[in-house]
């Protein structure tokens, strides 16, 4: 039980560590720097509760994106529709999922499809393949969003995490895509 607590501290520091060296790479003011921090922190806290409240048995994909949203205080169907199977994912791709939804969420709040009245979110995700190679596949799409459809001047934490971490972490393929009247998402585990 030791071994298992000592294994499970160091991991969680490591992606603490990791967070904290990324957001200092794409803050541009201390403030920024402390905002998206605690930000971040606290998206993968409420990866780690939900984790532990059943661990045997994984994190609910719906219940973990709904509390992700409610964070930010979506809290209508008017501004996000969530739709999928039940899919339970281990602790460790939780961690990961969870803080792509969060820099989403964010960047949704900030410059997307929360920032105004018109805009709107779509999560999707469905299971495809079969039982020796099942993948999850994850969409986010914004509309409604009055910007252009280009990418932003610089790359920031979120773009780095989607487009490469989880490919490293979790051998997921990532497709970021800025369109016209929003963003889309795809991620595939």
């Amino acid at each position: 039980l030791l071994a298992e607590l000592q294994h499970r501290v160091r991991n969680t520091l490591a992606v603490v560590r990791s967070i904290t060296r990324r957001t200092a790479e794409t803050s541009e003011t201390v403030e920024d720097y402390a905002m998206h921090l605690e930000g971040r922190i606290d998206a993968f806290a409420r990866a780690q509760a939900m984790a532990t409240r059943a661990p045997d048995t994984g994190v609910d994909l719906e219940e973990f994106i709904r509390e992700e949203l409610l964070a930010l205080a979506v809290r209508d169907e008017e501004k996000a529709r969530l739709d999928g199977p039940p899919v339970r994912l281990r602790s460790r791709t939780a961690d990961s999922i969870g803080l792509a939804i969060h820099e989403l969420a964010t960047n949704a709040l900030k410059y997307g499809a929360l920032s105004g009245d018109g805009g709107h979110i779509d999560v999707t995700w469905q299971i495809e393949g079969t039982d020796g190679d099942r993948r999850l596949r994850l969409e986010w799409r914004e509309s409604g969003v009055g910007v252009a459809g280009i990418a932003p001047r610089r790359r920031g934490f979120g773009s780095e995490l989607i487009e490469r971490s989880l490919r490293y972490e979790l051998d997921a393929e990532t497709e970021l895509q800025f369109t016209p009247g929003g963003i889309r998402c795809l991620i595939e585990i």
